[in-house]
């Protein structure tokens, strides 16, 4: 059960990941065309969905054991 919920947030915060890589072509070609009225509306939209992205990637880096950086370096070397 647990494994499915963690699948599931990986599956939206890529999704979202994906959602935001889009809005920014997006934003960029509206910018272009000087289409302002409709840049703050995607904008808007933009802003919620990187929300919800950071909201998900925190709660996804807070589920992850904590790991020193010193240890993890010299196992390497």
């Amino acid at each position: 059960m647990i494994e499915t919920y963690q699948n599931e947030r990986q599956m939206t915060a890529k999704s979202l990941s994906d959602e935001l890589a889009y809005m920014e072509q997006e934003l960029s070609k509206i910018k272009e065309n000087g289409a302002y009225k409709d840049y703050t509306a995607l904008m808007r939209t933009y802003l919620a969905t990187q929300k919800a992205f950071l909201k998900i990637v925190a709660e996804i880096e807070q589920d992850e054991p904590e790991t020193d950086e010193l240890l993890a370096f010299s196992a390497g070397a």
